[in-house]
């Protein structure tokens, strides 16, 4: 596989849900099948499978963040970030933490490809979000427990029947929504 199932644990979760589905499929019982990875959380690792599909060169390097606040200055010590902020830690930080974001959207992608393929897809709700976004390097600041967008915002994406098709909505959803 080469690699490809870098956070195998997670992976194994996707295998369970697949075989979950596999097993419910034709029984004629609606189901609810809850799928959670560790992915992305610190400590943020990867591979070289992952690494080499996010190309350093296109990996922005965030505004340096002039706000001296004392809030600010609380979070970065509580958050204990001793790496700096030179342009190559934030670029490897953020790197890292695409390539952890491309194999969690491989894992998801799974597990829908899945639904499809057991021929599930035309009765079943598909959901994606997250409890909270990460900062990767924003503002100086890495993992969450801040009020910017990079922390409290997240997606919430649904299909399923009478959902339609690409449609975006603008307005504000909370986890609560679901």
């Amino acid at each position: 596989d080469d690699g490809y199932r870098c956070h195998e644990r997670d992976w194994q979760k996707v295998d369970q849900a697949t075989a979950f589905m596999q097993e419910h499929k034709d029984d004629g019982r609606p189901f609810f099948l809850y799928v959670s990875t560790g992915l992305v959380h610190a400590a943020f690792h990867t591979n070289q499978y992952w690494l080499s599909r996010i190309p350093e060169e296109k990996v922005d390097i965030p505004a340096l963040d002039e706000n001296d606040h004392p809030v600010r200055e609380y979070q970065l010590m509580a958050k204990a970030w001793r790496y700096g902020f030179d342009e190559d830690t934030v670029r490897q930080v953020r790197r890292i933490y695409m390539a952890m974001c491309a194999e969690a959207d491989a894992m998801v992608g799974a597990v829908y490809d899945a639904m499809q393929e057991l021929g599930l897809g035309e009765e079943t709700y598909f959901v994606f979000s997250s409890d909270h976004g990460e900062m990767a390097m924003e503002h100086q600041d890495w993992y969450k427990m801040t009020l910017y967008e990079g922390s409290v915002r997240v997606p919430l994406i649904m299909v399923g029947p009478e959902i339609r098709p690409r449609q975006r909505v603008s307005n504000l959803v909370s986890l609560i929504d679901l």
